[in-house]
């Protein structure tokens, strides 16, 4: 409890300190991810806590699950969501190395993809207005990034038509190091094809870029945001204003793509 006590204390003096007017405030919400582990949060921690959104990290178990284990999973899900009055905002798509959408192997790359795409048309029983996927895993040797670009592209092709089936947008969210997205040359690359799909903003993950730079040429394709702040030697996650983010100018770069 004590760790989402700072989070809404660190929002509240980010919100204020920016003195923005009332109908520019984003509005606030957390993963599913930062609850349970030692601290114990819960959804009952989080509904005391102010935050009415929420990102339902889907565990990698159910990619080698049926269609109907995932469907039970997912019930399960938005009962107890619906108890708290919480609103599901997004869902992400499990990640790894066995589940990377940029794989070489054409053959196994269709078999991600369908497991992927079981995961996205279960899902309608959640109702997501967003769904995020990583671009590729890591690591990715320099020779290989080109061909593993065409891949994913390939990838993002096929997943968004399963997400328009659920109305949901797919967005693509950026990542460090060596990863395939790590800066807006490469998340505008991987989506530019697509006018459906949009980009998940993850703040700490920019190594090679500036984050306003980032916000303001990838501008309105920026469809959902992972708020969090880094040293910008490497992700960190940590909470905002533990790190070297300049808020309040970040805030209005954002501002000025129309996300809200």
């Amino acid at each position: 409890m004590n760790h989402l006590i700072r989070l809404l204390t660190a929002v509240f003096i980010f919100f204020t300190t920016i003195q923005i007017s009332a109908t520019n405030k984003l509005k606030l919400g957390t993963s599913t991810s930062l609850l349970g582990g030692s601290e114990k949060t819960t959804l009952e921690d989080v509904k005391k806590g102010g935050v009415k959104f929420i990102e339902y990290g889907i565990s990698k178990k159910l990619m080698e699950a049926s269609p109907e284990e995932c469907e039970a999973v997912f019930r399960e899900v938005k009962k107890n969501l619906d108890e708290k009055k919480l609103k599901l905002w997004s869902c992400h798509i499990p990640f790894g190395k066995q589940y990377d959408i940029s794989d070489i192997e054409e053959e196994h790359r269709k078999i991600v993809v369908e497991q992927m795409t079981k995961i996205i048309l279960s899902c309608h029983i959640l109702k997501p207005k967003r769904l995020i996927l990583h671009p590729s895993f890591e690591p990715i040797k320099e020779e290989e990034r080109e061909e593993r670009m065409i891949q994913s592209i390939k990838s993002i092709g096929e997943l968004r038509h399963q997400a328009n089936k659920i109305r949901a947008v797919l967005c693509i969210e950026n990542l460090p190091r060596t990863c395939l997205g790590r800066d807006s040359g490469e998340i505008l690359r991987l989506i530019s094809d697509y006018n459906d799909v949009g980009a998940c903003y993850d703040v700490n993950h920019l190594l090679n870029e500036d984050q306003i730079e980032f916000a303001e040429k990838v501008g309105k394709k920026i469809k959902t945001l992972h708020i969090s702040d880094y040293d910008k030697i490497n992700e960190r996650h940590w909470i905002p204003g533990q790190g070297v983010t300049s808020w309040g100018k970040l805030y209005r770069a954002i501002l000025k793509t129309g996300y809200r």
